[in-house]
C-alpha cells in the first residue's frame, strides 16, 4: 500500500469516525426534546448498549484494516495507517474544540 492510499484510507477512516459520533452526539442532544422525559430503567440500559455499539464499531472503523494488515506482515503500513488515522481524528477533535470555543466567546 503506497504512503497516498495510507493516507486517504487514515482520512475516510476519522472522517468516517467523526460522522458516526456527530450523528449519537446529535441524537443524544436532540432526543430529549422529541421524546420527552422518560423515567425508565430502559433509559441508562439503551445508553450502555449505545456505548457499546460504539465502541465495537469505531474500533472496528479505526483498528480492522490495520490489524488486518499487520497480519499480513504489513506492519510499517499497518502502523503508519493507525498513526495517520489517530492524527486526523486529533485534528479533527481539534477543530471542534476550537468551534465550541468561539461558540461561547461570542454568547
Amino acid at each position: 500500500m503506497h504512503k497516498s492510499q495510507i493516507i486517504k484510507s487514515a482520512l475516510i477512516n476519522s472522517l468516517s469516525a467523526a460522522v458516526y459520533v456527530i450523528i449519537v452526539g446529535s441524537f443524544l442532544y436532540y432526543g430529549p426534546s422529541r421524546f420527552g422525559p422518560i423515567n425508565s430503567v430502559i433509559v441508562p440500559i439503551a445508553l450502555l448498549l449505545l456505548l457499546v455499539l460504539s465502541a465495537a464499531l469505531l474500533g472496528l472503523i479505526i483498528f480492522a484494516k490495520p490489524v488486518m494488515m499487520y497480519l499480513n506482515d504489513s506492519k510499517k503500513e499497518a502502523l503508519q495507517l493507525v498513526s495517520y488515522t489517530v492524527a486526523f481524528l486529533a485534528a479533527v477533535t481539534v477543530i471542534a474544540l476550537v468551534v465550541l470555543f468561539l461558540v461561547a466567546q461570542y454568547r
